[in-house]
């Protein structure tokens, strides 16, 4: 595969990866709704998980790894970069480094690809992996 069409398949994560740069380095973080404890961390689930899958795509697509491998370096890429986020945001006034942040990163990265791992296993057993074989009658005919 050509290099700009492997880099086409990462845009997509490292345009993620830049909003939620851009979204840490900010001072000033929105309210969060008192009836809604739970937010940040389910926050950086959703937003981790995201990352994680559109880094299994790249992955899938522009390198052709298998579906295992490719989960796991996207799991490893995400944790990464979530460590690193929370190092950021230590230097960033207004922001506090979070272990447990760092905690929602990796379990949200980790569920959303084992629900993508789910999919992909019952998308596997409703459609055939193969074709069926071309049989011939007694007479030598194709069926």
């Amino acid at each position: 595969m050509r290099l700009i069409g492997k880099l086409l398949h990462w845009l997509p994560a490292i345009a993620w990866a830049s909003t939620l740069y851009s979204l840490s380095s900010r001072s000033a973080v929105p309210d969060i709704p008192s009836w809604f404890s739970a937010h940040d961390k389910v926050t950086h689930a959703i937003a981790f998980g995201l990352l994680a899958s559109l880094i299994q795509f790249a992955l899938l697509r522009a390198h052709r790894l298998r579906f295992l491998p490719a989960a796991c370096i996207a799991w490893l890429l995400t944790t990464a970069y979530g460590g690193l986020d929370e190092l950021h945001q230590r230097f960033t006034p207004g922001r506090v480094s979070d272990i447990a942040d760092w905690i929602a990163d990796m379990t949200g990265a980790a569920l959303a690809l084992a629900i993508l791992a789910l999919l992909a296993y019952s998308y596997r057993r409703i459609t055939p992996r193969t074709t069926p074989p071309i049989t011939s009658d007694c007479r030598g005919r194709m069926n």
